[in-house]
């Protein structure tokens, strides 16, 4: 290969600016490449470099990858990606004095990295990427593809998807994910400007975990890393769309729920899709809504203009876009040394986008289905299954072995599933209590309250009574008698505004029904008990908040469909 030495010039056209997947800023200096062994910036401002004489290949890969980045024919990301691979490339032709941009040292490079695939040093997977990003680049530089012809191709079903959370690890982290964002945005709101100007060495925050005391520097970044993860965990988001939310305006499209609808371009799929956050009746924490209105506030509190972004950190004292950096560095200087957390396997915890995604999808799947799972991450189904669909490790070897452990108790013994499990001291399986370990087994009654034991004791009675009027059909049935869920000491109360919407709309259709008994002392032998109950045990405990909108509910939209007439109640009493 021909090496000129030239006076080393650095050329500011060649580098480009660029914005990678995680949000941050990168400059891709393509100045680098023009140098043997492609040395740093540094190295060329120095002056201690080789010039390879390679400036045509150079300057019109540069050109057209910005011309490429203009066009939105490829993203910024993957710019990136080619920069990176096409670095590795050119690295390889000067080690092995290679001529660049020819079939030989393509194919001998793809064979390179094949070996290594070959020693285990990288997955099959790691290959293919290589060399596809390859691919791409040179095809910038119209290579025909047939040169890729004679490559070993290899098999990508080593692709690892993503672990849920377990249970026992959100229990972990989430408290104290809540617990920061809470006391750090309640300081910030009182005064923003003063940590915004703040040094990043310099403590301006207290935050209280666990009966001590922690001094927080950097104190707006910690702020909003905490706020992404809850985030990622309430929506199931991935990071790139996290990163464009556009902070919402209010806005309702349910006649009785209140939503924020926040539109975000995703680029791979090349369509918008919608990121909402809302009240309703699906069983997730109710505190939710609570975060993320406060959230609102601190957006608005640093960038108060129409169509800002939802998310922002502090660097160099002004508000920029949360990047993937500023997540890092929260998990790596922050959470896990201050607050170290471990999984059932002794493995460090730590938050990850990516992962409150899987464990999204997973419940998702397993309590609404494989369409509503597609509705909630907004992927294709082969996508889910190939990185959403693994579930917890620790959970599924324990359920392996539990299953192992049974059927070999059963063959030595010739035993039944239930003795092998009293054999072996297995109470209660990893796999039941993993389908309770976010929704309690609660049955809904029509009246607005829950049935903690649907199938106990009472459900035994009650189905014996329907079936001696052959209303059973031989199928054991869950516990209906309305009026004796209250004082059942298995009656829980959610408190939620449908739910209490519901059990108002209840009394109230009770209270209307006086009008079709014989007189009040009639009425009062079927409802009163219920009635005083409801009026002195069950309100007096419901959250003032919640009972007000219920109330509301009640007032403006009416009863619950229901108990929209009086004799809706009166079959309840002909058994008494």
């Amino acid at each position: 290969m021909k090496i000129t030495l030239l006076l080393p010039r650095w050329r500011p056209e060649l580098e480009l600016r660029v914005i990678t997947g995680t949000n941050d800023i990168r400059y891709l200096d393509f100045n680098r490449f023009l140098y043997c062994g492609v040395p740093t910036t540094q190295q060329i401002h120095s002056g201690h470099v080789l010039h390879a004489g390679r400036d045509k290949h150079i300057t019109g890969l540069n050109t057209l990858c910005k011309e490429a980045l203009s066009s939105g024919s490829v993203s910024s990301s993957t710019v990136v990606n080619y920069y990176v691979e096409i670095r590795r490339y050119i690295l390889f032709c000067d080690e092995n004095n290679s001529e660049l941009f020819t079939k030989k040292s393509i194919v001998d490079y793809c064979e390179k990295i094949y070996q290594r695939v070959q020693r285990n040093e990288i997955k099959r997977t790691a290959y293919s990427s290589q060399t596809s990003k390859l691919r791409g680049v040179l095809s910038l530089l119209d290579i025909p593809s047939s040169w890729f012809d004679n490559i070993a191709v290899v098999s990508t079903s080593c692709t690892e998807s993503y672990e849920a959370y377990s249970r026992s690890d959100l229990n972990k982290m989430l408290p104290l994910l809540r617990a920061l964002f809470k006391q750090t945005s309640r300081q910030f709101l009182q005064s923003p400007d003063k940590h915004r100007l703040a040094n990043s060495n310099k403590s301006t925050m207290t935050f209280t975990w666990q009966g001590k005391d922690h001094p927080v520097c950097g104190a707006i970044n910690k702020m909003m890393s905490a706020a992404t993860f809850l985030l990622a965990y309430y929506t199931y988001t991935n990071s790139s769309q996290l990163y464009h939310l556009i902070r919402p305006s209010q806005a309702v499209f349910s006649t009785k729920d209140q939503w924020y609808s926040m539109p975000v371009f995703k680029r791979r799929a090349f369509k918008v899709i919608h990121v909402d956050m809302g009240e309703h009746s699906f069983q997730i924490p109710k505190y939710s809504m609570e975060f993320f209105d406060r959230l609102l506030v601190v957006s608005r509190c640093i960038d108060s203009r129409d169509g800002a972004l939802l998310l922002n950190s502090c660097r160099g004292k002004l508000y920029k876009p949360m990047s993937g950096r500023m997540l890092t560095e929260f998990v790596n200087t922050f959470f896990r040394i201050q607050f170290p957390v471990y999984d059932n396997r002794g493995r460090l915890l730590r938050p990850q986008i990516s992962r409150f995604r899987e464990t999204g999808s997973h419940l998702t799947a397993y309590f609404h289905g494989d369409v509503a799972a597609g509705v909630a991450l907004n992927n294709t189904r082969r996508i889910r299954q190939r990185h959403y669909s693994t579930g917890n490790k620790d959970e599924n070897q324990r359920m392996m072995q539990e299953a192992v452990s049974i059927r070999s108790e059963q063959a030595r013994n010739r035993s039944t599933v239930t003795e092998a499990r009293s054999s072996l001291g297995i109470k209660v399986l990893t796999l039941e209590e993993y389908n309770k370990r976010l929704m309690p087994a609660l049955s809904a009654s029509a009246h607005g309250s829950h049935c903690g034991e649907p199938f106990g004791e009472k459900s035994q009675k009650f189905t014996r009574k329907a079936s001696q009027h052959q209303l059973s059909g031989g199928e054991k049935l869950a516990c209906a008698d309305l009026l004796q869920c209250f004082g059942c000491e298995h009656q829980v109360i959610v408190q939620s505004v449908d739910d209490i919407w519901c059990l108002l709309s209840f009394m109230a259709c009770i209270e209307e029904s006086l009008y079709l008994h014989l007189d009040n002392q009639h009425y009062k032998k079927n409802y009163e008990d219920v009635i005083t109950f409801i009026d002195t045990t069950i309100l007096p405990q419901i959250s003032r908040r919640i009972r007000i909108k219920a109330e509301r509910k009640l007032a403006d939209t009416g009863r619950h469909p229901l108990w929209l007439e009086a004799e809706s109640v009166i079959l309840l009493a002909s058994g008494k």
